[in-house]
């Protein structure tokens, strides 16, 4: 399985959208993308899991890879700022979700992700990576 994450900003209105890691379950390890990069450095194929960490205020209109839907959509609480964004604990404020995408059996292709702020201005961001 690997595991891609993708970081959205919302912070009440949308602000951007950017990829943070790959887990290169297969092989271990991470890999992690810069976030001007348009492809992973890696071959990836099998099971592949990408996270999508939406921060602030919006709503994750879902992801795909290639024309593919996921197999399978978690999410989880985060907390934190920006730069500390974390799984939440006990009596922490919830700053955000990561949301997990799984596509079995992929060869790889164009995941693209978007999400849509629930405050004004209302706008949507979208942003994609081509995974090997």
């Amino acid at each position: 399985m690997i595991r891609l994450l993708l970081h959205r900003t919302l912070l009440k209105v949308l602000l951007t959208t950017r990829f943070w890691a790959l887990n290169r379950v297969n092989t271990g390890g991470y890999e992690y993308p810069n976030p001007s990069a348009t492809s992973t450095t890696y071959d990836h194929g099998g099971t592949i899991e990408v996270a999508v960490a939406q921060y602030g205020y919006g709503n994750d209109n879902g992801g795909t890879l290639g024309a593919t839907q996921p197999t399978s959509v978690t999410s989880e609480a985060y907390c934190g700022s920006f730069a500390n964004f974390h799984p939440c604990t006990g009596g922490e404020t919830i700053t955000g979700f990561m949301y997990f995408y799984t596509f079995t059996n992929s060869q790889g292709g164009y995941f693209t992700s978007s999400s849509s702020s629930v405050a004004a201005p209302y706008g949507t961001h979208s942003d994609s990576i081509y995974i090997k």
